[in-house]
Formats: C-alpha cells, sequence, structure tokens
C-alpha cells in the first residue's frame, strides 16, 4: 500500500520505496537546513511522519509560529534546531486530489 506525503516545496514522496524513506531519515537524521511542511496522505502515514519527526528528527514541540509562510493553523509545530522548524499536519489529505 502506498503511502505518498507532501513535503512543501518538493514532490509527491511515495514512502513505500526504499530511497524515498532513506531520503527522508537522511534528511532529519543529519539536520534539516530551513523550515519544511508535512503532510500524509493517511493517518498512518502522519503517524510515521511525527515518529520520523520526533525520533530520528529528535524534534521538540513549539508554539505555533507568527514569521512563518509555510504554518498553516492547526499544524503540528517543532523545532531541531534555531534555524529549521518543522510543520506536520495532523490531518491526512486527499491523495486523489494530487
Amino acid at each position: 500500500m502506498a503511502t505518498p506525503i507532501r513535503v512543501r516545496g518538493a514532490e509527491t514522496l511515495d514512502t513505500t520505496f526504499e530511497q524515498s524513506l532513506q531520503l527522508l531519515v537522511l534528511l532529519f537524521g543529519n539536520g534539516l537546513e530551513g523550515d519544511v511542511r508535512l503532510e500524509g496522505s493517511s493517518a498512518d502515514a502522519v503517524l510515521a511522519l511525527r515518529a520520523l519527526v520526533t525520533k530520528v528528527g529528535s524534534c521538540e514541540s513549539i508554539e505555533p509560529p507568527v514569521d512563518s509562510t509555510l504554518y498553516q493553523p492547526g499544524d503540528e509545530c517543532f523545532r531541531q534546531h534555531p534555524e529549521a522548524r518543522v510543520f506536520l499536519c495532523p490531518t491526512p489529505y486527499d491523495a486523489s486530489q494530487s
């Protein structure tokens, strides 16, 4: 079963492909270079992204920012380091609308 995710500013990644998953793990494990917004196409994808952010990326929960064009109301907000924040949409998006 494909569990595509959207990374704002990038193409949709299908995490059933090992290379896509490796890319995400490397991005978070090595440290992000800026803000990112993540969206999952299913509840399972959102759970996987949350685990990626908090466990692999060691991101800490933060208050919603006032200075980001990526943040959308309702997003879960995290900080990996002073120059990298992660905004996770907790509601799966409709992949058929992409």
